[in-house]
């Protein structure tokens, strides 16, 4: 008879334990911002009330991920980190291209907006009961049709033209107090996406006596939050298996590879073009392609050099 009951009693629980993982499941692809657990450094972007908020950090910090939770946490006016426009909200996402966006949008609706918001293709962007919007705009397309949309959230996947960035600017006005978020990995060099947001963010603080990681944990600037560094040791949702892969990828130089890996900006300019296995494979070719193009060998336009290495 006792052991009857146990049976029973171990039954009853197998039973409760699969109907909450089956709920935590359907709620995972209901409703996945719900459980969103941002690491350390997404909790403090989306906690700052900054009107421009920046992350630089390396691949895999997790830097979309927060920008999306952060487009969607306005549009269902459910921000657990901070004040939001009570009114239906105008959100614009700014990416490179919409091939990258359309990439992109398996992973943010899997992640973050499940069945939340209605995809709108012809609109190119996400329409929320309230009545909030999530429009998806293209940098390499004309975006002049932006200068009559006036938003509450605009954010930049990837850094922008400067003339985007600048009309960007001039949303600002009325009851719409445009705030701004740019997230991208600095792998075009030393450009006005670090001129004008991240190295007067970074003078403010050395003025103030403090170094990067000081400034980093304070963020007085009073108009910039950034944060330039970091890699995907930082986000937890990166294995020790996938952060190797990252670091085994063959990058062309030393420098994309610490901005790959650990954000912040490096300056390319007087680097190589070609590394030494460019110059041998240069040089290989250049018999095949003056017999079959017709063009000069191509090692007498190849300039002196030492090292492995061609200055440009």
């Amino acid at each position: 008879m006792l052991n009857e009951v146990q049976d029973q009693s171990d039954t009853a629980q197998l039973r409760r334990a699969l109907e909450v993982q089956e709920a935590l499941e359907t709620l995972k692809l209901d409703r996945p911002f719900d459980c969103y657990d941002p690491h350390p450094g997404q909790l403090a972007f989306h906690r700052s009330t900054h009107r421009i908020r920046t992350l630089f950090p390396g691949n895999g910090f997790g830097k979309t991920t927060a920008g999306a939770a952060e487009c969607h946490a306005w549009c269902t006016h459910l921000n657990r980190w901070q004040e939001t426009p009570a009114w239906p909200v105008m959100v614009v996402w700014a990416c490179p291209d919409f091939k990258q966006f359309d990439k992109l949008r398996t992973q943010i609706e899997a992640d973050i907006i499940g069945k939340n918001a209605r995809w709108v293709a012809d609109k190119n962007k996400y329409v929320y009961p309230g009545g909030d919007e999530f429009y998806i705009i293209s940098c390499d397309r004309s975006w002049k049709y932006i200068q009559g949309i006036n938003p509450d959230l605009f954010v930049f996947d990837e850094e922008p033209p400067a003339p985007l960035w600048r009309e960007s600017q001039m949303r600002r006005r009325g009851r719409r107090d445009t705030r701004y978020v740019v997230i991208a990995t600095a792998t075009k060099g030393i450009t006005w996406m670090s001129k004008v947001l991240y190295e007067p963010w970074k003078k403010h603080h050395r003025d103030a006596g403090m170094d990067e990681d000081q400034g980093i944990a304070v963020q007085t600037h009073p108009s910039i939050f950034c944060i330039p560094k970091g890699s995907a040791r930082d986000n937890p949702g990166v294995s020790e298996d996938q952060w190797e892969a990252y670091q085994t990828v063959g990058w062309t130089s030393d420098k994309e590879r610490q901005v790959r890996l650990f954000g912040g900006f490096q300056s390319w300019v007087g680097d190589a073009v070609y590394d030494g296995a460019g110059v041998e494979y240069l040089l290989e070719m250049q018999d095949v392609w003056a017999e079959k193009y017709g063009h000069a060998k191509i090692g007498s336009l190849i300039p002196k050099f030492k090292g492995d290495r061609i200055p440009v």
